[in-house]
């Protein structure tokens, strides 16, 4: 699971909202956004009661959720192309046993209502913090100025931070994940995949390189050395590359 995926599991879990079903695009393009589907459980209903209704209603919805009245996310017509804050429709549903007073009833379409609302800002405030997330490790974005270049007659050696398409956080401790991911929207730490490369000026071939996936620096104080990796990384990337033009002045 990647970063953008965890955090927004994370976040629908931490609301009560259901996760198996998360469905989100964030290209900058028309329609781009990100949505979530699937039935409320119980226990989540009664904490949303408390949230977002008040007195004689709240009493009314959580007597109605006890009674077996349930609501469920579900994909609209919008959704067949797009998923975002406006492709999810809430949809309340009386029980099939013990029947609902009108007031029980009318406190539950109430419910629904208030309930598409957070929805509809929960999505937008996510979809907004993806794009941050998405910032943090691209190379237009915190990556656009991350590259050294050391230059000699007929080489170059290339630092750079590159983005790192597979960062992922599954085994990290959750307390780690949530400081990461906020971080991230805050500006304050950038992710990557750190790469050494020797190049040929002449013709830009590549006749050696390192990799580090996984990396991430702070934005406050960014390291040169990246924790001590670069040294080990740049003498990996410089004895390839010269067992590289070794193999070549052999053959010729």
């Amino acid at each position: 699971m990647n970063l953008i995926k965890t955090y927004f599991t994370r976040q629908l879990e931490k609301r009560g909202y259901p996760t198996d079903d998360i469905c989100y695009s964030l290209n900058y393009c028309q329609g781009d956004g990100m949505a979530w589907y699937g039935d409320i459980e119980e226990e989540a209903l009664i904490s949303f009661a408390d949230k977002l209704m008040k007195d004689t209603e709240k009493a009314a919805v959580k007597r109605a959720i006890n009674k077996g009245a349930t609501v469920t996310i579900e994909r609209n017509s919008y959704a067949t192309h797009y998923s975002h804050y406006n492709t999810m429709s809430v949809i309340a549903e009386a029980c099939y046993g013990e029947e609902l007073t009108d007031f029980e009833w009318a406190s539950f379409q109430s419910f629904e209502q208030a309930l598409e609302e957070d929805v509809k800002a929960t999505s937008q405030s996510l979809e907004s913090n993806g794009y941050a997330i998405i910032d943090a490790g691209s190379k237009y974005g915190a990556l656009a100025d991350k590259k050294r270049t050391f230059n000699t007659a007929r080489f170059s050696l290339i630092i750079e931070e590159s983005e790192d398409k597979d960062f992922s956080v599954q085994h990290w401790d959750e307390s780690l994940i949530d400081d990461t991911v906020q971080a991230c929207i805050d500006k304050k730490l950038r992710y990557f995949t750190l790469r050494v490369s020797v190049i040929e000026r002449e013709d830009e071939t590549v006749l050696g390189e390192s990799y580090l996936g996984g990396c991430t620096e702070s934005n406050d104080s960014p390291s040169k050395n990246y924790d001590g990796h670069l040294r080990q990384m740049v003498s990996e990337a410089i004895r390839e590359a010269r067992d590289f033009v070794n193999s070549i002045s052999l053959a010729a």
